[in-house]
């Protein structure tokens, strides 16, 4: 993007092997030079990157398509991050909304699976030196905005006994995030977790809305 600063390029950014090894390397850096000797947690949020293709049924297979160079699977850069974390021994929290989080990945971040000396034929071998300790991962999306805002009114109106059988609201920003959000594949992801919200209330008869629109004049101020 023309706005984005911290760019990686050359050989870190040949391949996504050497992105996660790129990122491993970052982490433990700032660990060093900031005499970090406990718990690290990797956070991100990057609220509009667009959903992997990438499907895969088991740990292994993941970190088997993350070390092959010549690999041409959709994995995301919140896949790396996450991959790197776990392999630093870092735990993991997704604040977007999309699919980085999967059952492959969070076996990667099972203590069992990452155990010390694994041997030759496990894909995790080809990491190592990797961290054994323990990690966790969690998240989608931290609706920290508007979506807050809106479950905990409707949350309000219902403790009042009142029955909202209409919620509509709107999204109008003009920073990066909402003009990712005018790519259908990352504007899917986002209207998923903004209109799944009020699923557990199992309400056939709610008419939930939600209208996202990129309005470069307002940049990034929300009125």
């Amino acid at each position: 993007h023309d706005t984005a600063t911290h760019v990686v390029s050359g050989e870190d950014n040949a391949s996504t092997r050497t992105r996660v090894e790129r990122i491993r390397s970052d982490i433990r850096k700032w660990r060093e030079k900031n005499n970090v000797n406990g718990h690290v947690t990797v956070i991100w949020s990057a609220s509009v990157e667009r959903p992997s293709e990438a499907d895969y049924a088991s740990t292994d297979d993941l970190l088997n398509a993350i070390y092959d160079d010549g690999n041409k699977d959709d994995i995301s850069p919140s896949m790396c991050y996450a991959a790197a974390a776990a392999l630093e021994g870092c735990s993991f929290v997704n604040g977007g909304s999309q699919n980085t989080l999967s059952s492959a990945m969070n076996g990667l971040f099972d203590e069992n699976y990452r155990k010390a000396d694994a041997p030759p034929a496990c894909p995790l071998s080809k990491f190592a030196p990797y961290s054994s300790d323990m990690a966790y991962c969690l998240g989608t999306d931290y609706k920290a905005g508007q979506t807050k805002f809106k479950t905990a009114a409707v949350e309000y109106l219902r403790a009042l006994g009142l029955a909202p059988r209409v919620i509509a609201s709107s999204n109008h920003l003009g920073n990066n995030d909402m003009l990712n959000l005018t790519t259908k594949k990352t504007l899917n992801a986002k209207m998923r977790v903004k209109s799944d919200i009020f699923g557990p209330w199992e309400e056939k008869d709610l008419d939930h809305k939600v209208c996202v629109m990129y309005t470069e004049f307002i940049g990034d101020e929300k009125r």
